[in-house]
This record gives C-alpha cells, sequence and structure tokens, in this order.
C-alpha cells in the first residue's frame, strides 16, 4: 500500500498528520507550496532530515490528535513519551490557513475526525487501522463519502490496517 500524490498541485499546502522522520513530507516538499508536519515523537529526527535536505517549506507541529486539549502518553516502539494532545478543530485553528492535501496516519487517532471536518480538503490519503478489532473499515468509508468524497480502499488481505484515497 502506498500513498497516491500524483495530483499535487504547486499552490498546494499539505497536512502532514503523523510525518514520523518526514519521509512524505520530504518526498512532497518540492511539489507544493508548504507542508505542515505534524509529528508527536520523532519530530527531532524530522528536524534533522529536514536540515540533511535543505528543505525550507516544511513547517513542524509538535502535537498528537485527541478528543481534547491534554497531556497523552505515546508509546510507538521504541520510543515513549508525553506528548501535548490537541483535537484536530484546534490544530486546524493553529494552523490558520485552508489546507488541500491531507495524509494522515496516526495510529487510530484518525476515528476521531469527522466528515465534516474532512470536507474541508480537496485530496486526502488517510491510513486506517483496527488495531482493537473494534473500528470497521465501512464505518470510514461512510465518513469519507458523507465529507463529499470519492474513494478507493487499499487493503492488505488479513492486516487491520488500509489507505483510502479520497478525490472531490
Amino acid at each position: 500500500m502506498e500513498y497516491d500524490y500524483s495530483d499535487l498541485r504547486s499552490s498546494d499546502i499539505v497536512l502532514d498528520l503523523g510525518a514520523c522522520c518526514g519521509v512524505f513530507s520530504i518526498l512532497v516538499s518540492d511539489q507544493v507550496k508548504t507542508v505542515y508536519a505534524v509529528e508527536p515523537l520523532y519530530h527531532d529526527l524530522l528536524l534533522e532530515n529536514l536540515y540533511l535536505n535543505k528543505i525550507s517549506n516544511v513547517n513542524i507541529i509538535s502535537c498528537a490528535i485527541s478528543s481534547k486539549l491534554c497531556n497523552l502518553l505515546i508509546n510507538y516502539d521504541p520510543r515513549t513519551s508525553v506528548v501535548c494532545g490537541i483535537p484536530f478543530d484546534s490544530l486546524m485553528s493553529l494552523i490558520n490557513t485552508p489546507i488541500d492535501f491531507l495524509k494522515m496516519d496516526i495510529e487510530m487517532a484518525e476515528w476521531l475526525i469527522t466528515s465534516n471536518q474532512l470536507a474541508q480538503f480537496r485530496r486526502i490519503e488517510v491510513e486506517v487501522h483496527n488495531f482493537d478489532g473494534k473500528h470497521d473499515i465501512e464505518n470510514f468509508e461512510t465518513i469519507v463519502e458523507n465529507a463529499g468524497f470519492e474513494y478507493i480502499t487499499d487493503t492488505i488481505e488479513g492486516s487491520p490496517t488500509h489507505i483510502i484515497h479520497g478525490f472531490k
């Protein structure tokens, strides 16, 4: 499964939720105007990779998406840390600019995002997880449909992870 970013525009502003060490942000940075890379645990590696690649149009935001403003204990092997958790709407207010393209890989926090929140984007690439066995991919597809997207879902047989490619 891979993200599809073949339709990026030079004027696009990209939100990379779950940027990790910056692979996606770095790959798209030379194709777009600006990238906002949101990463709670690996922001130090992200910053180093941006520096090593001489990339200046990626803005790092060190937080995690949560249901309310709070401190979260996050463990993503091998790192564990207490990080700032903020609601999605608060993150969007912090960025305070329209976003065209959303890439999201936030390890189950995608289930906190609503159709109304997704509707503001032109394109989405969402990694959807069901690690706890309680989340049905069809429910997330309904969220995507209600946000006005046509979509394709890539699935690995037997895996709890899918990628939804959403287009308007």
